[in-house]
């Protein structure tokens, strides 16, 4: 799928890691460069421009970054609305593509900080519902390792991979998905244990997933998943006999 869009944010979101600028007209202007005159809208082919104006891919966190202030309800779409309640979050403060791109670089550098983990968690908890179709409460494995390969891969280069790695392996996980609680609790285990699990206090663990790696190389899941079913068969052997 295209990862494009976002999430919104509380309302100190936007000034995350930023000092307050005077407001500029040049943001909220720009929208109707972009506007498809049909529906009122920024429309896919606008949304491509738009990348291109700020020397981004449509897949770039920037832009989920950029979705996300602006309150974004539908993948490919912007709304003049939501282009004014991203310019009240503090995008009005950009006069120029330059600086558009770098004040979303700061805001999602300072999302990455330790001082705005309630804004972290804001944006990851709604890359969930941003992936999720029509009404189902859960993602599907791939969309969930794009994400979070897309938000934490290099925040969290031990982590993300591994849990990836657990998710496309594990069969109930590919064929009913992840849910919100399952997702949340994914950015609570990189946020909250060592990249060797050394403070992370479990009956059982996974076994070693890689030769030479020992068990705690592993993603140890089977607390982090509200569900058991998520915990593969092997991560119920006692710790001892991991390995």
């Amino acid at each position: 799928m295209s990862l494009r869009f976002g999430r919104k944010p509380t309302s100190s979101a936007a000034s995350a890691g930023t000092t307050k600028a005077p407001r500029s007209a040049w943001f909220e202007d720009e929208f109707d460069k972009y506007e498809d005159k049909s529906d009122g809208s920024i429309g896919p082919d606008g949304v491509e421009k738009l990348c291109l104006a700020l020397g981004v891919e449509p897949s770039d966190v920037l832009v989920l970054v950029l979705a996300w202030l602006l309150d974004a309800k539908q993948m490919g779409y912007f709304s003049r609305e939501e282009w004014k309640h991203g310019a009240a979050q503090g995008l009005s403060a950009a006069t120029s593509y330059e600086s558009l791109k770098q004040l979303l670089t700061e805001i999602y550098s300072a999302l990455r900080s330790s001082r705005s983990m309630d804004q972290l968690r804001s944006l990851h908890a709604y890359t969930h519902k941003f992936c999720r179709e029509d009404r189902k409460k859960v993602i599907d494995v791939n969309s969930a390792v794009a994400m979070l390969q897309l938000l934490h891969g290099s925040t969290y280069p031990k982590h993300i991979p591994n849990m990836c790695e657990f998710l496309q392996e594990h069969e109930t996980a590919k064929k009913r998905g992840v849910s919100s609680d399952e997702w949340s609790m994914i950015l609570n285990f990189c946020t909250e244990i060592a990249p060797d699990s050394s403070n992370y206090q479990v009956r059982h663990i996974a076994g070693a997933r890689h030769a030479g790696q020992g068990a705690q190389a592993s993603v140890p899941v089977l607390r982090l998943m509200p569900s058991a079913s998520l915990t593969p068969a092997r991560a119920r052997a006692p710790l001892h006999a991991a390995g």
